[in-house]
């Protein structure tokens, strides 16, 4: 009989939390943040002593910061990790971080990653799954993914707001608030971050960076569900990458919880990725910390992990993969 640990005693690493620095951020890249509630406002835009107590409230023993997407210039992203790094040395042991890039330069982007990860000892990026409707696949894109390769770091593909040129497909014989959540966190964010994979998958960017390291959040973002169904149709293109997506996806993505904390999609996502590649997460303050551990409390008695395996998921997979150690 499997003995399982108590929750409570495991340490957690949550990987997509997030911040926004309220000194760099213009009000043009504000404004999509301004329908959040005050107190949500005021957890995003922290870093201190109120922050680190919900992390201990809800047993959460490190979080990988990320500012909150937004489309700065090279200047204003440098200012905001060096911000950064400021609370991370502030708080030793409680924070990591993932540097914010800008997107629009990807050469410029690529520098930055270099210098936050040799500079400041950065585990990564959080960058947009699209630029203003410009998905990643671009050619202009790659040095991002030459560096990311080189320095060993992944780079974990956030959902993007829509695009105005994709607003049309939300909208509908009801009103604009119900086409802007169809748009974001009911739908879009999530199909159009698999899409950003699958287009990556096809322009052959796996091809030639197979080492590349990609985290995706909330349990896959659709693709899990339909993976034996994408494998089989790839089947049928008339020029297909020379590695298989199913190669792919056991190699070079990881998935995080993030914002989804029900059992349903978590029992897709462990049979068709190995627990090994399966990641904690919260998106705090957009969900709650206390959701977290609830989840990891679920998973531990839904039986469909072993206690190796929900380590693995709990703090043990962020470590090897990010370099990290938590702490209790």
């Amino acid at each position: 009989m499997t003995h399982f640990q108590e929750t409570a005693s495991l340490p957690l690493i949550a990987l997509e939390e997030q911040y926004l620095n309220p000194e760099v951020i213009s009000t043009q890249d504000s404004a999509q943040y301004s329908g959040l509630t005050p107190i949500c406002m005021s957890k995003l835009k922290t870093t201190g002593p109120s922050r680190l107590r919900d992390m201990r409230n809800g047993g959460i023993s490190m979080q990988v910061l990320s500012h909150v997407p937004v489309n700065l210039n090279p200047s204003t992203c440098r200012k905001a990790n060096d911000a950064l790094y400021s609370a991370i040395v502030t708080n030793s042991g409680k924070f990591a971080a993932f540097a914010l890039l800008p997107l629009a330069e990807p050469k410029e982007a690529a520098n930055e990653l270099i210098r936050c990860i040799q500079k400041y000892r950065f585990v990564g990026a959080l960058i947009n799954s699209h630029h203003h409707g410009e998905f990643l696949d671009k050619e202009r894109f790659w040095p991002l993914f030459a560096a990311a390769e080189e320095f060993k770091v992944p780079l974990y593909i956030h959902p993007n707001f829509p695009a105005p040129s994709f607003a049309p497909h939300y909208r509908g014989d009801y009103a604009e608030s119900i086409a802007i959540s169809l748009s974001t966190s009911d739908w879009g964010w999530h199909s159009e971050t698999g899409l950003c994979i699958l287009r990556l998958f096809a322009a052959g960017v796996f091809d030639r960076h197979p080492r590349i390291r990609l985290i995706i959040g909330q349990m896959g973002q659709m693709i899990p569900f339909m993976l034996d169904h994408i494998i089989s149709t790839i089947q049928n293109w008339p020029e297909k990458p020379r590695r298989s997506f199913k190669d792919v996806w056991l190699n070079n993505i990881w998935v995080t919880t993030s914002g989804m904390f029900s059992m349903a999609p978590m029992a897709c996502l462990v049979n068709t990725m190995p627990p090994t590649r399966i990641l904690f997460s919260v998106g705090y303050p957009f969900s709650g910390n206390d959701m977290g551990k609830g989840f990891i409390e679920d998973l531990r008695v839904s039986g469909l992990v072993t206690q190796e395996e929900l380590e693995g998921i709990a703090f043990r997979n962020a470590e090897r993969l990010l370099g990290l150690k938590a702490q209790k």
